[in-house]
């Protein structure tokens, strides 16, 4: 059977639950089929998953399994990628690894070091996806915020002590802000104020999570909206700022800027529960080949820091 197989296209789905297939070395069945797919002359490879890798590994995860299983996999993945490239993957392993280290050791002391390190981490990965990133906000973000969470982590506070969940939010975003802002000063001071990204989100306190994403999302849940929906209406107001810069990059600042006011005119009519008007912004989206990515890496963070903080003020 495996002779018959021939295509233009591979197309592998949520690949990460078939991660043997990415390895075409060994003796195994998933690798039979692997090597039989992908050794033929210049095979096209879609890799398609919604899953993303665990940014961190517990020590009680790590005794349980005696390895790292996450970030091993994701070091098959690149060395897939990087094909037959070993030396390429193997330098990629060796920076991977130092900003990996750097991570775990994160002051604001050393963060240029840290900065140096993210920069060339992502320069040997580019090298291995065509120069393709569509998550590099969204890491940014959350690895910001993961830094300024455990700069302000007290193992000895008392409850009595413990800030209430709006001034515990107020206080990551001013970590964050004090983390980079020295370090992004000179790289986003050329840029226009409403069009800085991710790194201008970090260096501002984030405040399209503080003062937009969290506040409407929390009201959206008071009205009785599931996470779902409140989600949506959230994502809508993220997007009436028009500071999306991957909007801008995909339609230029006028269609932007457009997109913006549709948005906001959503939020004048009261419609951030309206399925029906979320679901025709949608398509017009798509229509338009308009991605709000920016906006997708800011809800993720207002989720993100909607849980940590009635987590940390319940426990």
């Amino acid at each position: 059977c495996l002779k018959l197989m021939d295509a233009d296209i591979f197309i592998m789905d949520e690949f990460q639950r078939f991660s043997g297939l990415l390895n075409t070395s060994c003796d195994s069945e998933e690798s039979m089929i692997a090597h039989e797919f992908f050794t033929n002359e210049h095979p096209y490879i879609l890799l398609l998953s919604a899953t993303p890798y665990k940014p961190f590994t517990t020590l009680e995860e790590l005794n349980e399994a005696n390895c790292d299983e996450q970030y091993e996999d994701f070091l098959k993945l690149m060395r897939f990628l990087f094909k037959e490239d070993k030396a390429g993957a193997d330098s990629f392993h060796t920076v991977w690894e130092d900003y990996s280290n750097k991570l775990s050791h994160i002051s604001s002391e050393a963060f240029d070091a840290l900065i140096i390190s993210k920069q060339k981490a992502e320069e040997k990965m580019y090298g291995a996806t065509g120069g393709v990133n569509t998550h590099m906000g969204a890491i940014f973000l959350l690895g910001t915020v993961c830094g300024a969470i455990g700069r302000l982590w007290d193992p000895g506070c008392k409850e009595e002590n413990s800030p209430d969940e709006f001034a515990s939010r107020r206080r990551i975003a001013e970590e964050c802000r004090q983390m980079t802002y020295r370090i992004m000063e000179d790289e986003i001071k050329g840029s226009s104020c409403a069009h800085r990204g991710a790194r201008g989100e970090i260096a501002d306190g984030l405040p399209g999570v503080i003062d937009v994403g969290l506040p409407v999302f929390t009201e959206l849940l008071a009205k009785g909206a599931d996470r779902n929906a409140a989600g949506a209406g959230a994502f809508v107001a993220l997007a009436a700022r028009g500071t999306d810069t991957n909007m801008i990059r995909r339609g230029g600042v006028r269609l932007a800027e457009e997109a913006a006011g549709w948005a906001t005119q959503m939020v004048s009519d009261d419609k951030l529960l309206d399925r029906e008007s979320i679901e025709e912004l949608d398509k017009r989206f798509i229509e338009l080949d308009l991605s709000p990515g920016g906006c997708a890496d800011l809800l993720a963070i207002t989720y993100f820091l909607y849980d940590h903080c009635r987590f940390q003020c319940r426990f």
